[in-house]
């Protein structure tokens, strides 16, 4: 079959979904409880400043706990085929009455779009609770991290939301396309990588990262003339256009991986 069916998708997408409770229930489990910490510990352990200290102190947690959101909505791609760890696992999932094309994007949608609806719902139930302990602790629950995570930006220019040097629509939207293209990134690791996924995703990440900014470096003038003549809306664009083009591609040689996959395979990586 090399059709796409929602039908045989979708039941597909509830099959996987019903057989990863467990796995889904302990993952947001230990991350409720990662993200609790790190909203709570800054006041339990600076509590003496009292209720300003707290407050001056709040706009840094929000930092830290849509970090660790952020962070995790990124890296589960790497797990995309966490299913298929054993030569029976890898046949089982084979033999589904699905096409590749169909199996291949149940699992993305899964460690992409499953996880992180979760991890929101876990982030929401962090905040929650983590006004309840302001509250408890100091009278006042201060605020939600949540609102102040997603709340529009405001009218005046010295609280305008700054992503990558940018204001505004034009910070999101680069800050949106580069969550994707990270996304992507892991998905292609997770597919490339057939054993530690994640910590041979994230050394190549960093030695492609520590390329970048040696090149940059190097031609730090000429980046930077480029960028002023062609303008900083210009840039924006062209920057959002090639972190579409580039997760698509990454997405793409995820799926020729997949298409390929051997159920024996005792090397490193799956091609």
């Amino acid at each position: 079959m090399n059709t796409f069916d929602i039908k045989r998708f979708c039941q597909l997408l509830l099959w996987t979904i019903t057989t990863s409770k467990k796995d889904i229930l302990t993952v947001l489990t230990i991350f409720f409880i990662v993200l609790t910490a790190m909203i709570n510990l800054p006041y339990i352990i600076d509590s003496g400043g009292g209720i300003e200290q707290v407050r001056l102190m709040f706009l840094s947690v929000v930092a830290i706990a849509f970090s660790g959101y952020y962070i995790f909505a990124t890296i589960n791609g790497c797990w995309i085929y966490s299913n298929m760890a054993t030569k029976q696992q890898r046949i089982t999932f084979k033999m589904l009455p699905a096409s590749d094309v169909e199996k291949y994007w149940v699992r993305v949608v899964y460690v992409i779009g499953v996880w992180i609806i979760g991890g929101f719902i876990v982030f929401c139930l962090a905040d929650l609770f983590g006004m309840l302990v302001r509250l408890i602790m100091f009278n006042d629950y201060i605020g939600s991290i949540v609102y102040e995570t997603f709340k529009p930006n405001n009218v005046n220019e010295t609280d305008r939301m700054m992503v990558f040097g940018m204001d505004g629509e034009r910070g999101v939207i680069l800050a949106n396309l580069f969550l994707i293209f990270s996304q992507s990134i892991y998905v292609l690791g997770g597919a490339f990588f057939r054993r530690r996924q994640f910590v041979f995703t994230l050394l190549t990440i960093f030695a492609a990262g520590i390329i970048l900014l040696l090149l940059l470096d190097m031609n730090k003038d000429a980046v930077r003339n480029t960028i002023r003549s062609l303008g900083v809306e210009t840039f924006c664009w062209i920057m959002n256009i090639v972190l579409v083009v580039w997760s698509i591609v990454n997405y793409w040689l995820a799926y020729v991986i997949f298409k390929r996959m051997q159920v024996i395979n005792n090397k490193w990586i799956n091609v």
